[in-house]
Parts: C-alpha cells; structure tokens; sequence
C-alpha cells in the first residue's frame, strides 16, 4: 500500500483474495437496505453470506441497468411456511419484497417449491431446491431475459417480463437461515 500500511497475511488462502478496483469490483448484499431491520442480520464473508434470524429481503449493491450479468446462490438454510418461503431473483431497486410478494413488478424470481414468479404472480412450476443447492440467476438486461439454475443445470427461463434497472435479491420468511453469494469473486464457492 502507500507508504509503510502494509499487513503480513497469515492463513489467507489465494480464494480469500479478491482484487476490488474501479474497473473490477464486484456485487454484494447490501446489508444496509434491509427490509424488516429489526431483527438480526450478520453479513460476512465481504457482505457474501448473509445470516437472517427471521423475515427479510436484501438486495444486492450494484444496480444492472443494462448488459448480462450472473450470479449463484449456495442455500444454507429452507424456511418453513407453507409456500415457498425461499427465493431468490432480480427486483426493482428499493422495493420491499414480502411475503405476499412471490416478485415485485418488473422482477422475477425462483421459490424452493419450484414457484417461477414474475410480475407477483406464477409463471410456472418446476424443480425444486433445497439446502446445499447451488442457485444460479443468469440476467440479460437488453433482452429481457432471466434464466434459473439448479447445480449447473438450466432450469426455467423467463422471457416475457419488461426488465428494466434491476439488482439480485434474496428473501427468506421464517426462522434462523442463511445463504451464501458469489458474483464472480470466488472460482471456487468454497464457503462453508
């Protein structure tokens, strides 16, 4: 670093380096747009894995305003109301996302018990997911395009929802759970 501010790593495996600059950064959770604040929410990991005690939504920092952008999801933990109390899509910057909203207007996104929503209502029903599940969210801005993933497999893809300024969101109702993202930082998703 500049001038004598430098650190000597110790037990610092190369995948807990990231290199952050103004032309390569990368997407977060934004733990500091959280809806439902009052509750308990640890995020570590470089704001990556994200632990709730109950309700919440948390979007991610970076809005995607156009271009293709990618993201997974490892799920640590599956709630336990009797709809999908799991999910995980694109929203609108700033927007709430409750329990009665399986995805906001202009968002889409992808409950445990398969549930593909879009617009607030069901597109479809399809695969399931669970715990240790790697969740990928494929978003093609310009052409309107969102596909899910399930472990590397395409799962559903959405092509019939205007998309316009979006970020990634999770959202979980229910007890103690977490997730953990990646957006390109880590080529090996090696969180436990």
């Amino acid at each position: 670093s500049w001038g004598t501010n430098d650190w000597t790593a110790t037990n610092l495996a190369s995948t807990d380096q990231v290199i952050d600059s103004p032309t390569n950064n990368f997407n977060t959770m934004n733990p500091l747009s959280l809806y439902h604040p009052g509750y308990i929410t640890t995020a570590s990991e470089w704001n990556l894995k994200v632990t709730r005690s109950d309700n919440w939504s948390i979007p991610g920092s970076h809005v995607m305003t156009s271009g293709k952008w990618y993201a997974e999801f490892l799920v640590g933990t599956i709630g336990s109301y009797p709809s999908s109390s799991n999910r995980v899509g694109i929203f609108l910057p700033g927007e709430v996302v409750w329990l009665s909203q399986k995805a906001s207007t202009n968002g889409v996104s992808y409950g445990e018990k398969g549930e593909i929503y879009g617009n607030n209502t069901v597109i479809t029903n399809t695969t399931t997911y669970t715990v240790g599940d790697l969740i990928g969210v494929a978003v093609d801005i310009d052409n309107n395009i969102v596909k899910f993933y399930k472990n590397d497999n395409l799962i559903y893809t959405v092509n019939t929802i205007p998309l316009s300024d979006a970020v990634f969101m999770l959202s979980w109702f229910g007890t103690t759970w977490y997730w953990n993202g990646n957006f390109g930082q880590d080529s090996t998703f090696g969180w436990s």
